[in-house]
């Protein structure tokens, strides 16, 4: 198979996709759930139920795809990139995905019943750092290197710029939707007597929240613009602002209207109205046009125009 085949071209961007958004995933699921997790005790078993039904689709279901894809890579692009590089990332995988169906999920699976406390939490982060972080860790090491590779036709400022703002795209998409789509459904679940603990570990003035989800969630914002001038050829200008302008949307939603009026609220006091709200919105005004942002730095991989071999 040619590597710039459409199948090629596919193979090579399902992979990037899982490794990406599992990262993100895993780095939500140890930094910013744990620590909120482990202040909750009443209501717990169905609010633990609700992560293990929850992070099935969005977690397991996807570091298990994350692993096809990489021997995928192994199958169609062995002869192509180097072979050490290749069998690194599967191997990688492996480590990471069986880490987590066969120790992390038992663990979880057991937490309605045992509840979530601060030992346990510990626990799983002493587990996961040498089996599940480090792994996914030089897993996007190895991923940037396949890129440059894959790209390498493309100026050094060209295809830097298109790297970070895929990367990080694609990484967001997994916190993203372990905030939006596991987090704010468990929020329901929260008693109001323990609202307050819970809020330690997320907003603006937590450093961990900032590092792990805020600044990458935004920085391609600032990369964007560059892009209108400096990007890989294939990929129309048209692409850089339709990126641009629905990123812009979110940050502008979230700062003028979640920020204020639910999320600083909500960082006083409990309120299940505004909870309700978070829920109700979240989707038809951040969602959709994410999912138009998410699907077009998708797009804009495949248009990138290339030789037939790296």
């Amino acid at each position: 198979m040619k590597d710039n085949s459409t199948s090629a071209k596919w193979v090579l961007l399902i992979y990037f996709l899982f490794c990406f958004y599992y990262f993100g995933v895993i780095m939500m699921t140890y930094f910013i759930s744990y620590p909120q997790m482990s202040k909750v005790h009443e209501n717990s078993h169905d609010y633990l139920q609700v992560f293990n039904d929850k992070m099935l689709w969005f977690s397991t279901i996807p570091s298990i795809l994350m692993l096809i894809s990489s021997l995928f890579l192994v199958r169609f692009y062995s002869g192509i990139f180097n072979k050490w590089l290749i069998w690194s990332s599967a191997l990688l995988a492996i480590i990471t995905v069986s880490t987590t169906l066969f120790i992390i999920l038992p663990i979880h699976n057991k937490l309605p019943l045992t509840g979530f406390s601060e030992a346990i939490q510990r626990e799983l982060l002493s587990t996961a750092m040498n089996l599940q972080i480090l792994p996914a860790v030089f897993q996007v090491l190895i991923a940037f290197g396949l890129l440059n590779i894959y790209f390498k036709e493309s100026k050094p400022i060209e295809r830097w710029l298109f790297i970070s703002v895929f990367s990080l795209s694609l990484y967001t998409w997994g916190t993203l939707y372990m905030e939006s789509l596991v987090g704010y459904p468990m929020w329901k679940l929260i008693a109001p007597s323990e609202w307050m603990a819970t809020r330690e570990t997320v907003g603006l003035n937590i450093p961990v929240f900032k590092w792990v989800f805020l600044i990458p969630d935004y920085l391609p914002l600032l990369l964007l613009i560059p892009m209108f001038w400096k990007r890989p050829i294939g990929i129309s200008r048209y692409y850089v602002a339709i990126m641009f302008v629905t990123l812009l949307w979110i940050f502008l939603i979230t700062a003028m209207y979640f920020v204020p009026n639910i999320q600083l609220k909500l960082g006083e006091s409990y309120s299940k109205q505004l909870i309700d709200d978070l829920n109700k919105y979240d989707f038809p005004l951040r969602g959709v046009p994410g999912l138009i942002y998410f699907a077009t730095v998708l797009l804009m991989f495949l248009k990138i125009k290339r030789k037939e071999t790296v």
